[in-house]
């Protein structure tokens, strides 16, 4: 009996942390007429609402709850995006046009 309980509530704690599981996505963004890194620019993972921004060197880094989804790409002078995301990708130099 007190094995069966044991395994329920091990069983209850996996799914649990299953459920609550950060999954990251990360990349940079360029300027597709220069080709330099754009910072300030908005990356939103549109299932979830979580948000992120470039740094300096056009970087970003976002922690999502789901493993796939949209991202959508936007800032003041340049042409919004929406494109895919899947949990571990690394998105180098993605450009965007103004």
């Amino acid at each position: 009996m007190n094995f069966m309980r044991y395994y329920l509530i091990s069983l209850f704690l996996f799914a649990i942390s299953s459920l609550s599981a950060q999954h990251r996505i990360t990349g940079k963004i360029t300027s597709a007429s220069s080709g330099l890194a754009l910072r300030g620019i908005t990356i939103k993972h549109i299932e979830s609402g979580v948000a992120s921004s470039t740094d300096q060197a056009g970087n970003f880094n976002l922690q999502i709850p789901s493993t796939i989804g949209m991202l959508s790409v936007s800032s003041v002078g340049y042409r919004s995006q929406t494109i895919s995301a899947e949990s571990g990708e690394t998105y180098r130099d993605k450009a965007i046009r103004g």
